[in-house]
């Protein structure tokens, strides 16, 4: 018999697979340029942690996610994956809550990642908010009033050990807040005053059983509220800080990180762990702008940088978008996708390309909402939330549980 060469046994064998192997199958392999996962060891404060836990210590543990609305509407992905992590671990509280919301209205505040558990409501008609880019909020956002009697309301299950208020300051309009515990029959003041910008609250000792929180505008001059951090009693287990706002951009997070007053408001949550997976809005500004490779990869590169500054132990974890299926888009996701994996190797930070698990980043139409794997949504724009944003959270949650 003929002897078969090693490179005509490789040619054959390439033709057999091209021939066997149907395009559906074909058209679910992503880039090959890129990993899907790189330096996942670097996450040094989460494998402490895990090791801490798994032997029983009081440990708690805060993460962070900067993302846009792909993140900030908690049925996507946010809080499939805080809902994973507070099971797989105690549940240590809500971390930080956020009040601002889009133009659309409050219902869609940005809230906690665990929306479910910490729900927010208002009250009154005179709330407006400053969204994406309000340096007195860590998730960039905030809510203004200058009618008495305006509430914010978040409803927190028994157990709770802390709340720290985030507020708007004004020294040329001092306004003022009060907040309750008990439906209104008590109440504690608070004056926004001085110095222009964001102050913090430490608030009085809360119930050991379930209560609503009540902030309530007590002033008809212009008064601010950002948030609150909900810590409880657990002495071991996971917070989880959304940051992320509908229309958001890494240049937005970028800009803010340059006053020390927001550094110093990042710094409050006592964040251990950031997933930064931002830049849809970059990709396209919906008025013929965009950012280029090189300005986007400087907006992560700032963010990298600052969450340094706060604590130069941090860990980080790039996880860029997805390409979307809006038609034209003025730049490729590919790009940012590309300047993740060049700054996760240039300052050690890990690194996970979510795009595999829905389709080729040069096919999206392959998993859009009429497409061959349906997980987009109708929209063009952002994963559907029961199909879609489960993968999105599920490839986060595997990069974490089981990354070496």
């Amino acid at each position: 018999m003929t002897g078969f060469s090693a490179s005509t046994y490789e040619a054959a064998l390439r033709a057999a697979l091209d021939v066997a192997e149907p395009a559906y199958v074909r058209a679910t392999n992503s880039r090959a340029d890129l990993p899907t996962t790189w330096n996942l060891s670097s996450l040094r404060g989460w494998r402490m942690f895990n090791g801490q836990y798994a032997e029983g210590q009081n440990v708690t543990f805060d993460v962070g996610l900067i993302a846009d609305s792909y993140g900030a509407l908690s049925t996507r992905y946010s809080q499939a994956l805080a809902d994973q992590l507070a099971n797989a671990y105690a549940d240590a509280g809500a971390g930080y809550i956020g009040f601002g919301y889009p133009v659309v209205g409050t219902s869609q505040v940005n809230g906690a990642g665990r929306w479910t558990t910490y729900p927010v409501t208002f009250s009154g008609a005179g709330w407006t908010s400053a969204y994406n880019g309000a340096v007195w909020g860590p998730d960039l956002s905030g809510v203004t009033a200058t009618t008495l009697g305006n509430r914010v309301m978040v409803a927190f299950p028994a157990g709770t050990a802390s709340l720290t208020l985030f507020t708007r300051s004004s020294s040329a309009a001092p306004g003022a807040f009060r907040y309750s515990y008990d439906n209104g029959a008590t109440w504690t003041g608070i004056t926004t005053n001085s110095p222009d910008g964001a102050m913090q609250f430490a608030l009085a000792t809360p119930p050991t059983s379930a209560f609503t929180f009540i902030v309530e505008s007590n002033s008809t001059n212009l008064s601010g509220v950002a948030g609150v951090r909900h810590t409880n009693n657990a002495a071991r287990g996971v917070r989880f800080n959304k940051l992320c706002g509908s229309g958001s951009r890494a240049e937005y997070f970028a800009t803010d990180f340059a006053f020390s007053q927001y550094r110093t408001l990042v710094g409050l949550l006592q964040m251990k762990l950031v997933i930064i997976s931002i830049g849809t809005n970059d990709q396209d500004h919906l008025n013929g702008t965009f950012a280029t490779k090189a300005q986007y990869k400087g907006y992560i590169e700032t963010i990298i940088k600052q969450l340094r500054v706060i604590n130069p132990s941090i860990d980080i974890l790039l996880a860029p978008p997805i390409e979307n299926n809006r038609p034209s888009n003025p730049i490729s996701m590919a790009e940012f996708q590309d300047a993740n994996w060049e700054l996760a190797q240039q300052y050690d930070t890990a690194f996970v390309l979510i795009q595999p698990s829905f389709g080729p980043v040069s096919n999206p139409s392959y998993y859009a909402w009429n497409g061959t794997f349906r997980v987009m949504d109708a929209d063009l724009l952002h994963p559907f939330p029961a199909t879609g944003g489960k993968i999105y959270a599920d490839r986060l949650w595997q990069a974490l549980r089981t990354g070496i």
